[in-house]
């Protein structure tokens, strides 16, 4: 499981549409095969009471029913033809070998496909043929006594729809290539197909396969060699200290440097690094520059209003006691309620208005049990990195809002709600429309989570009145 999703994500970082492709064929490719593999596994512990490979097999006469699950599974799993898994592995190597961002690079990550899928190959044998028709194991805790249809119904489904894939590919291009040029808007998925003729592609197929096989042969003897009979003094002492001692001590060096249990020190590793990475991807993009600030003449009152929020925020900074950052939090929210006012949102503006007034009484009450005074223990240099570091993040975060200002990638949906609310909704408001028709599901899905939260309030409440 983790090569797969290590080969997919690889294949998503070539950044090319036939990479895409194949990262998606891949994904499907091992939901069927692995879902089904973990299924018959389910199935095997359940009926021998184990699922430790070292003690299984020879189950055939004892499980024949979740032999045919577990072997289809398995040959999808070694990319053998007619399975989807097939068809994955040869549009990996494809996308791989046609990477165009360096011929080392492709070259060394069809290399490393070929060795990973050689070992899933080998592990295929393992669980297709050895833990059925290999020695028998045991002892196990439990007598076999045959699985259930409803046990080997499920793994053989996703096993057949594997097979069935495999030989009728064309059957995903729909789904893949649609998927694969929203991931690449400005490239173009091609069909897929079970055969392609005798290419290098085919040839590392077969390739994988040999490889896997002898793998698999080898496998014991590998796993003997890797196992000395005895470890001499010297190699067992110096393992011995780099556990022990190295190990040990680097791990409580890390663990008290960045897990020091200080919320302070926390916020200032996220937000530092927000500034390095997003403000440095920003500056590189080449998108702010002096046109992003632009817009309506500003009016007076609005001016002031600005100010406002601004003098309010200072004011929860210069704050001295808890009562007074509480105050001046709500100041911010009313000023920004005023400029919601201002620019003809009343709904939003009324909103707003309940939140902050619910959230300053939610946070007089909660402070209400700690000390008034605030007592800041900072120094003075880690003060300066604080407003520095502060100071920074604001002037990211406008940055980051002229530039989405100013950046258009799409013609503005505010004329279509325009036109259409009224059409199509038969409202008039346009804010009410949009919160409960065009976006009905993410209202409903805000509404969730806000009643489940509430549930959980009122059973913690309930649960807290109980006598002990």
């Amino acid at each position: 499981t983790i090569s797969s999703l290590g080969w997919m994500v690889a294949l998503l970082g070539l950044g090319t549409t036939e990479a895409s492709q194949a990262a998606l064929v891949l994904l499907i490719t091992h939901a069927l095969y692995k879902g089904a593999l973990f299924l018959v596994a389910g199935a095997i512990d359940h009926e021998t009471g184990t699922r430790d490979v070292g003690l299984l097999g020879g189950l055939w006469p004892h499980a024949r029913r979740l032999a045919a699950p577990a072997l289809l599974a398995s040959v999808c799993m070694a990319g053998l033809p007619p399975t989807l898994g097939f068809v994955a592995k040869e549009v990996c190597y494809e996308a791989g070998v046609g990477w165009a961002g360096g011929q080392g690079i492709a070259a060394l990550f069809t290399l490393s496909a070929i060795v990973a899928n050689a070992c899933g190959v080998a592990l295929a044998v393992v669980l297709g043929y050895r833990l059925f028709f290999g020695p028998a194991g045991g002892p196990w805790p439990r007598k076999p006594h045959g699985s259930s249809w409803l046990l080997v119904f499920p793994p053989l489904a996703l096993a057949a729809v594997a097979w069935l894939l495999g030989a009728r590919p064309g059957l995903l291009d729909g789904l893949v290539g649609g998927a694969a040029t929203v991931v690449q808007p400005a490239g173009h998925a091609d069909p897929l197909g079970l055969w392609h003729g005798w290419t290098w592609v085919l040839a590392a197929s077969v390739v994988t396969v040999v490889t896997g096989g002898v793998i698999y042969g080898l496998w014991p003897r590998l796993q003997a060699r890797a196992a000395p009979a005895r470890a001499d003094a010297v190699t067992a002492g110096v393992y011995g200290w780099i556990v022990n001692t190295g190990v040990r001590a680097t791990a409580s060096t890390v663990t008290r440097t960045l897990q020091n249990g200080s919320l302070r020190t926390y916020l200032l590793v996220i937000l530092g690094t927000t500034i390095v990475l997003v403000g440095g991807g920003v500056w590189r993009s080449g998108l702010v520059n002096p046109s992003i600030v632009v817009g309506d003449e500003l009016h007076w009152a609005e001016v002031v209003m600005a100010g406002l929020v601004v003098g309010a925020a200072l004011s929860v900074v210069l704050a001295q006691t808890r009562m007074g950052v509480i105050t001046s939090l709500g100041v911010v929210g009313v000023m920004v309620t005023l400029l919601y006012v201002r620019f003809r949102a009343p709904d939003l503006a009324l909103t707003q208005l309940v939140i902050e007034s619910l959230t300053v009484i939610l946070l007089l009450l909660v402070f209400h049990f700690l000390p008034p005074e605030l007592w800041d223990r900072a120094s003075k240099p880690q003060r300066l990195l604080e407003i520095a570091v502060a100071g920074s993040v604001g002037v990211l975060v406008a940055v980051l809002v002229l530039v989405a200002n100013g950046v258009l990638l799409a013609p503005p949906i505010a004329e279509y709600y325009k036109e259409h609310s009224l059409a199509l909704a038969h409202g008039r408001n346009i804010v009410n429309v949009i919160l409960v028709d065009f976006r009905g599901f993410d209202t409903l899905g805000e509404i969730t989570v806000l009643s489940t939260a509430a549930l959980g309030l009122y059973a913690l409440l309930r649960q807290g009145r109980k006598e002990p």
